[in-house]
């Protein structure tokens, strides 16, 4: 369940919201565990249900790509009927599913220069499929990223951020972790508005009773539980999720009689 995170979603879908007058990136950053991928997909199907269109790169599964997380992104829109011929050989190269039919390719490049341009090409068709409908991108954990994906990113986020189009969140652990080039590009967009930070924090101990109650269906778990609970975790919202699991194949947690119960006289004092 997605609970403690409702001033980060209420965000999220305002930024998000079509034709929404507002910095075309979102920055959400926040340590492993908090929630980042678990708040974009929410904010993802949200997305999708108004019609729009939602791209995801993940930047640990695409270390090994010299584009990084772009490479999912183009194969997945290589086919769209909107991409104009000229950026179709371009996009050709990293997504063979293109049929460049009687085009001809475009001629080699310096490597530095060859990833310029299909990094544009990538832009500029996104751009050009954002005329004609919504446009949500994801690239995430961003400091999973080799130097040499991070170097084709912003090349891309400076590009929407110049022109706009589609809108783009990017996740990461913490953007001071990230190199200084890439720090002072998020800095910079950040000032002139074309970004805009969401940090998460842990859940506090009320936080933390919500997320048990939302797995295991209860209508609202013991507080002495729940700040047991958050006293052990930290209100990481992935170690609650792990906790209450353990405790449940453990038998610590039981169902009977149409209710959970808690197999320790005192929640607030059981070892966890």
């Amino acid at each position: 369940p997605l609970v403690g995170r409702e001033r980060e979603q209420s965000r999220l879908e305002a930024l998000f919201a079509p034709q929404a007058n507002q910095p075309p990136i979102v920055l959400i950053e926040g340590p492993t565990g908090l929630g980042k991928s678990r708040l974009l997909m929410h904010t993802a199907a949200l997305f999708r249900g108004r019609g729009g269109r939602f791209l995801s790169g993940n930047c640990q599964e695409m270390k090994h790509a010299l584009l990084g997380p772009l490479v999912p992104i183009a194969e997945e829109i290589a086919s769209h009927k909107s991409i104009p011929t000229h950026l179709r050989p371009p996009l050709a190269q990293i997504s063979p599913s293109i049929d460049l039919g009687d085009l001809e390719r475009d001629p080699p490049l310096p490597p530095g220069e060859e990833r310029i341009r299909i990094v544009d090409a990538i832009a500029s068709a996104l751009i050009e499929i954002a005329r004609h409908e919504s446009v949500l991108i994801h690239i995430e954990d961003l400091h999973h990223a080799p130097p040499f994906a991070l170097g084709a990113v912003r090349l891309f986020l400076a590009r929407i951020a110049s022109e706009g189009g589609p809108r783009i969140a990017v996740s990461t652990y913490s953007a001071d972790r990230l190199d200084t080039t890439t720090c002072s590009l998020l800095q910079s967009l950040e000032t002139q508005e074309k970004l805009e930070r969401i940090s998460l924090t842990p859940l506090d101990p009320t936080g933390v009773s919500q997320q048990i109650s939302g797995l295991l269906g209860m209508k609202k778990a013991p507080n002495r539980f729940g700040k047991r609970v958050y006293e052990v975790t930290g209100g990481i919202p992935i170690f609650v999720s792990e906790i209450v699991r353990n405790m449940v194949r453990d038998e610590d947690l039981f169902f009977e009689e149409g209710s959970w119960l808690i197999n320790a006289p005192d929640p607030s004092t059981m070892k966890l």
